[in-house]
Parts: C-alpha cells; structure tokens; sequence
C-alpha cells in the first residue's frame, strides 16, 4: 500500500538539505556582506535582489512597524 510506503518514510530526508548543500549554504556565511552574497543566498529561493517587489517589503515593514509601536 502507498500509505504503509508514505508512513515510514523519514519525513527529515525531503526537508533537509544534504551534507554537500548545507556545506555550500555554511560557505556562504564566508562570504563579505555584499550584493553578490545575498544574491546567492536568495537563488536558493529562486529570487534575487533585482527581482524583489521593495515596494511592497517597504509597506510591509510600515504596517508591522504601526502595530509593534502603537501606544
């Protein structure tokens, strides 16, 4: 049965990286805070700087920053 396959499956093997993907995301963090570096990290989420909606993070950021601050 599918189920008796999907119920012993470690779930950690889908969510985990593997040894030689986390050791080139630990690599990284070598890595100069600058643009090429956080390029790299968000290509692991298949963005980059240049693809970001900054408008809408900015507006985002307002509304959380109105909440946390309303007296």
């Amino acid at each position: 049965s599918l189920l008796f396959i999907f119920y012993y499956t470690p779930y950690s093997f889908y969510l985990e990286p593997s040894f030689w993907q986390f050791r080139r995301i630990c690599k990284l963090n070598e890595l100069p805070n600058d643009e090429e570096k956080y390029n790299k990290i968000l290509a692991y989420f298949d963005t980059s700087l240049d693809k970001l909606d900054w408008e809408g993070i900015e507006k985002k950021i307002d509304i959380i920053n109105t909440r946390l601050f309303r007296i």
